[in-house]
């Protein structure tokens, strides 16, 4: 029976902390679509798992934008990006994702487990605390593949990337407050009466080992179990958490499961212990 938790707040928040998805370009003479967008739903005006919602914007000057968005039961969210090019020219256009977020840095900082910005580029787990970026401070990767975002104790947020070689990632303190991780994708040529697409994945929610076991399987997200801090000792604490799980639905409860797990550690060590 407890509250709903709100994980994401608006900008004009107290505590900001959202996803932005778009396109950017190399000059300023494509108008391209921004905050102050007025976008046109198509089709049903609410989002829900079975339900997506899809956005339009025409910028005058012969593009297109179409945005769908998607989530599922436990809030995976797929935006696909659509630009229909009737121009006269073709265009070149990057895809881009960001999330930024004004934490809680005091309570962040007297936690056990990592607290601020985490993600897996090219297959390595990279953790960056909200102390260790000055204001105005950055870090910069590029990846093949991965996911980045904001890690709490037991929520987070990440953008999943595609497979797309050398995205650039940034990670940065825009203002002492504020903590931003971006990621600009390759460029997509889009030739004058075609439609140039690109699709991201962003997740927003329970820090689940299960859940996060299934994604990386059918969604081929490499190692995003990581978003959970099992320490140094991974190889045997993540063995260990599904052994525990497992007694406690067997059992119903967790004290009597952790007993009996050390029992059962106890037995097997014996010999050892016994030579």
């Amino acid at each position: 029976d407890s509250p709903d938790v709100e994980l994401l707040a608006p900008a004009q928040t107290k505590n900001p902390y959202y996803a932005e998805f778009g396109w950017l370009s190399t000059g300023s003479s494509v108008k391209l679509p921004n905050s102050d967008s007025i976008w046109q739903i198509r089709g049903g005006q609410e989002l829900t798992p079975s339900t997506p919602l899809i956005l339009e914007w025409s910028n005058g000057q012969g593009l297109k934008f179409i945005r769908k968005i998607s989530v599922d039961d436990n809030y995976m969210f797929t935006i696909n990006e659509a630009v229909e090019n009737n121009s006269g020219t073709n265009i070149t256009l990057f895809p881009y994702g960001l999330i930024s977020r004004t934490p809680d840095i005091v309570s962040s900082a007297t936690s056990v487990v990592h607290e601020g910005i985490t993600g897996v580029f090219d297959n390595t787990l990279k953790e960056v605390k909200y102390k260790d970026l000055d204001k105005g401070e950055s870090k910069e990767f590029t990846t093949t593949g991965g996911w980045g975002g904001f890690s709490d104790r037991y929520w987070f947020s990440a953008f999943i990337l595609n497979n797309d070689p050398e995205q650039r990632i940034k990670i940065h303190n825009t203002d002492g407050k504020t903590y931003q991780i971006d990621y600009l994708a390759q460029p997509i040529l889009i030739n004058d009466g075609t439609v140039g697409t690109s699709t991201t994945r962003f997740f927003a929610g329970a820090k689940e080992i299960k859940l996060l076991d299934k994604y990386t399987k059918q969604l081929n997200i490499p190692k995003f179990d990581l978003a959970v801090d099992f320490g140094w000792y991974y190889f045997l604490t993540k063995p260990f958490f599904y052994i525990l799980d497992f007694l406690y639905n067997f059992i119903g409860n967790m004290g009597w499961a952790i007993l009996l797990f050390a029992a059962l550690l106890r037995l097997v060590m014996f010999p050892i212990a016994s030579k």
